[in-house]
């Protein structure tokens, strides 16, 4: 690994990231399920950033080489920009990290929750019964209300605590039926935990401004997930009952004067989001040559996910061959001097200092052709 396959690596998920952010904001049909595949390849992308010796390598000869040169300036003593850059990177991780784990410690100490009473509890266990033969779980199960809550959701990890709302004894047989098949299919897909890494994402890539169009993202593709999940292989009525109880959440959430339809969300794309889940769950299943046209596009993405780790770029800074142009970089006119740091300065032929090369350099050409010098440059050893 290099470091330009993690910039290359870095780039290519925000990129992804903020165009299909933009995209799923006003998509309101196929689309998500297709970018849910882009935005899980950009992600083993970025967490596995590796270049290989085969990797074609684009030369860069303007920014890559301007922001080289910034980066390495030195500013405290021997320390460069990108040194105290990446000093401040590796310490606001940190200190996000630690804010993360204190908020779920917190979260989970002090969560207001009360157990049901007995009406709703007997309500419950009818519904229960049905419900783990249909989704196929007989394991341990946690339901209670959220007093503060105006809508259900899913807190557990190693199993499912479902929290509803706090006039969740209000609700029909139906409404709450569906509010627990939507949580309970939350945690049989491990959503928390997919969210939970993301959140520790977001402390690693704290400075990246699509973070947070990243985290909405992929919360609306779990929410969308997971209500196909439900509705799969249900009939209309049923389908018309859970966009209902959406839609009754939804209401409620509205008259308690928060962000209206959010279900989870904030801003101005919940009305988008709630109205894509609705078309979401009064579609029918994918057709034969819907499913092939999916198809094909998770085929397209894998290939460029696939291209994305042969293709790396590179600053160049070395003048090209040319009486106009100066003098090429071979091994007669140009050697390399191993620096105190650990890098690399490139001289020519008459001891003229041209510019720093760095460790991962030397694996290219012209770099992995010259003689290297241990620390003086009249000294030159092989």
């Amino acid at each position: 690994m290099s470091v330009y396959s993690l910039a290359m690596a870095l780039g290519s998920f925000s990129l992804i990231a903020w165009l299909g952010g933009r995209v799923l904001k006003r998509e309101e049909n196929r689309i998500p399920v297709l970018f849910g595949a882009v935005l899980a390849l950009s992600l083993v992308r970025v967490m596995v950033p590796l270049d290989f010796q085969i990797s074609a390598v684009l030369p860069s000869f303007h920014l890559y080489p301007w922001v080289v040169r910034f980066l390495g300036q030195r500013i405290l003593g021997n320390f460069s920009i990108g040194s105290c850059l990446l000093v401040v990177w590796i310490v606001g991780s940190l200190v996000k990290l630690f804010l993360l784990g204190k908020k779920l410690i917190f979260q989970r100490k002090f969560r207001i929750h009360i157990p049901c009473t007995l009406q709703l509890e007997d309500r419950l266990s009818l519904l229960m019964e049905p419900l783990r033969d249909e989704v196929g779980y007989y394991g341990r199960l946690l339901v209670s209300v959220s007093p503060q809550s105006t809508t259900a959701y899913q807190s557990g990890y190693l199993y499912p605590h479902i929290l509803l709302p706090g006039n969740a004894v209000d609700f029909s047989d139906e409404d709450l039926l569906n509010m627990l098949r939507h949580e309970l299919h939350h945690f049989l897909s491990g959503d928390a935990w997919i969210m939970l890494g993301i959140q520790v994402l977001n402390c690693l890539l704290w400075w990246n401004p699509v973070m947070p169009l990243f985290t909405e993202s992929a919360g609306q593709l779990l929410e969308l997930r997971c209500d196909r999940r439900v509705v799969r292989g249900r009939g209309m009525m049923a389908r018309f009952s859970y966009g209902s109880t959406l839609l009754a959440l939804a209401s409620q959430i509205a008259e308690e004067d928060r962000d209206p339809v959010s279900l989870g969300y904030t801003g101005k794309t919940a009305e988008v989001y709630l109205r894509q889940r609705i078309l979401v769950i009064s579609s029918q299943d994918p057709t034969p040559a819907e499913k092939r046209k999916l198809l094909l596009g998770y085929l397209v993405c894998f290939l460029i996910f696939i291209a994305s780790y042969f293709v790396i770029i590179q600053p160049v800074e070395y003048p090209p061959s040319g009486p106009e142009n100066g003098i090429a970089v071979t091994s007669e006119n140009c050697y390399l001097v191993r620096e105190p740091e650990g890098d690399y300065g490139l001289y020519y032929e008459d001891g003229s200092y041209v510019f720093p090369v760095y460790e991962e350099d030397l694996l290219y050409e012209p770099f992995s052709e010259l003689t290297i010098c241990e620390g003086d440059s009249s000294n030159e050893t092989e």
